[in-house]
């Protein structure tokens, strides 16, 4: 089996992360003071979803799970005053206090859902594997089926709009799904030249479009996305995510991070690359930007790494979480709080760092 992450594995073989052993950690420099961090069990819906017919049929839908918030969360993001999270089992929940409490909605399908993400007119987009695809117009209470190919054998792992109407579905062995009509349907398009697993994309302050994968993959696009271009790579291992500046700190450098603890800094839109020391040997699977726009780096064996110094530059707090499981992303709440999700679902968390 080819090397791959905490994410792709989840969502091909279950929770085993390809052997990897759980890092021994000595102790940490920084704390993160729990608030709320056993969230409220969810409120189960009395309807159930039926499979959608014919070839985009889902098989057996979602089960409705009390403690699917204490379960698989791979992706969660901001919908008007919604939180909505995916994950393991088909699992979709949605929160409307911050994440303090959750529902979970009639899903068609019991597969992995790793990435979630917004089209035109408030359409909300939903990936996994099977490179299933499905669609709701009502804010995440329904769903349908708009593309499935089980044969393929290739989850997706991302998914990125770069107008409301036109979007990429990125996935294992370089598949990528286009759609030009808010998600209604997808389409195969071939971006470069290899099956590198694509885990992450985003649209730079420059404009640009930057997409990071297995083998140290770099995809650049300065044309809104109609052409793509392979950057040269500072690392040839695996790119989990990418962290852009922010309008707070713009001159903080654009970030790319993944296996290893390993990350690399740009400051002139991903020509050239500077690693940037962490001192762990933690992969490294999402991150997001404190208010005052330092970074915060989320991975393996609960690992959260935090940025102490606000000006640019990098002076690294390292937090573990009790339970020390894998952690992929995280949400930006009020008051300096974040919503952290992972292997063992959701969590609240106050994260302080100070030098």
């Amino acid at each position: 089996m080819r090397p791959s992450s905490f994410k792709t594995f989840c969502v091909m073989a279950g929770l085993a992360l390809l052997g990897w052993p759980f890092a021994a950690l000595g102790p940490t420099n920084a704390a993160a003071q729990d608030n709320n961090a056993a969230p409220a069990p969810i409120t189960v819906p009395s309807s159930s979803p039926t499979s959608t017919p014919g070839s985009l049929s889902g098989g057996e839908p979602a089960f409705m799970a009390p403690l699917a918030s204490q379960a698989l969360i791979l992706d969660a993001i901001f919908h008007d005053d919604m939180i909505i999270a995916v994950g393991d089992r088909g699992h979709i929940l949605r929160s409307r206090d911050q994440g303090q409490s959750w529902e979970q909605s009639p899903v068609p399908v019991s597969i992995p859902l790793t990435a979630i993400n917004k089209a035109a007119q408030d359409r909300l987009i939903v990936a996994g594997h099977d490179a299933v695809i499905m669609v709701s117009d009502d804010q995440g209470a329904s769903w349908a089926i708009v593309h499935r190919e089980p044969d393929w054998e290739q989850p997706i792992l991302d998914l990125f709009f770069i107008t409301p109407d036109r979007g990429l579905a990125l996935g294992a062995y370089g598949l990528v799904l286009e759609t030009t009509d808010g998600g209604a349907s997808w389409a195969e398009r071939t971006l470069f030249d290899g099956d590198s697993h694509l885990y992450a994309s985003t649209r730079l302050p420059s404009g640009d479009l930057l997409i990071a994968g297995e083998f140290g993959t770099l995809l650049r696009s300065q044309d809104d996305g109609e052409t793509w271009d392979e950057l040269d790579s500072p690392y040839g291992g695996t790119f989990f995510g990418i962290a852009t500046p922010t309008v707070s700190q713009p001159d903080e450098p654009l970030l790319v991070f993944g296996l290893q603890g390993n990350v690399f800094a740009s400051n002139d839109n991903g020509d050239s690359w500077t690693p940037i020391a962490t001192d762990i040997p933690n992969g490294l699977y999402d991150a997001v930007r404190t208010d005052d726009g330092r970074a915060v780096l989320l991975g393996h064996g609960g690992m959260i790494l935090v940025d102490r110094d606000p000006s640019p530059g990098f002076d690294w707090a390292s937090i573990i979480r009790p339970a020390r499981k894998p952690l992929a992303g995280a949400l930006p709440l009020e008051d300096g709080r974040f919503l952290i999700y992972g292997e063992t679902g959701v969590e609240i968390l106050r994260v302080e760092a100070t030098p």
